[in-house]
């Protein structure tokens, strides 16, 4: 999924291997059927939406839907994913750190990759090739200002479109609103900020602000 935040092209262009998403989730099921889209975000942390409220209330710029390869084995991780959310959801808020190990709280891609997990008894491991993230971790200190403890690679949303074990199945882009153009323009201004702080002669010369004086004003 790619959002229309500010934020969305942080994530996006936060690893070395630049990409249009933002966002995933992973489509949960009900013991009755029903569909469910199943994800985190910064505001709500871990939660699920019917898939019919989710179409309806989406205005995102971007939504690709990739299908696993074993059916039975996607159905059993929605499923999984589903019963969990609605067990731990609304204790389990967003994981800024984007630690895979702490299942207390989800970023967005950790919460495909518990599913998968749970319904494999932890033999199918997502994703088949992560993104690598040396850019930004070895040049700044952007990785530890901003509190993100994974090193040498993350889990990108973009890393779903190139795992084999997925088959893309639709691709909808929103052109009509414009959205599509916007991210990309907000994607070449995050690009640039990040080139400028990885430059060495840059070094010390910007600051995160964490006061509430500053959430105030932003």
């Amino acid at each position: 999924i790619r959002g229309n935040a500010n934020v969305s092209a942080m994530f996006a262009r936060l690893g070395d291997e630049e990409s249009i998403f933002s966002h995933s989730a992973i489509v949960g099921e009900d013991q009755d059927n029903k569909k469910y889209i199943v994800e985190a975000l910064i505001p709500k942390g871990l939660i699920y939406t019917p898939v019919d409220q989710w179409l309806r209330e989406t205005r995102d710029a971007r939504v690709a839907v990739y299908r696993f390869n074993d059916e039975a084995m996607s159905q059993k991780a929605g499923r999984a994913i589903y019963r969990y959310a609605v067990d731990k959801g609304k204790t389990a808020p967003y994981d800024f750190a984007m630690d895979e190990s702490d299942r207390t709280m989800f970023f967005c891609s950790e919460v495909a990759q518990y599913g998968y997990w749970l319904a494999s008894d932890g033999d199918i491991v997502l994703p088949k090739h992560r993104t690598a993230a040396c850019k930004l971790r070895t040049s700044t200190s952007f990785f530890d200002d901003m509190g993100i403890k994974t090193e040498g690679s993350l889990f990108s949303p973009a890393d779903i479109e190139v795992d084999p074990r997925f088959e893309l199945v639709l691709d909808f882009r929103d052109i009509s609103a414009n959205r599509l153009l916007q991210a990309r323009r907000k994607d070449a201004v995050l690009q640039s900020i990040y080139q400028w702080m990885t430059r060495e002669s840059e070094k010390d010369r910007y600051n995160f602000y964490s006061t509430p004086k500053y959430f105030l004003l932003g």
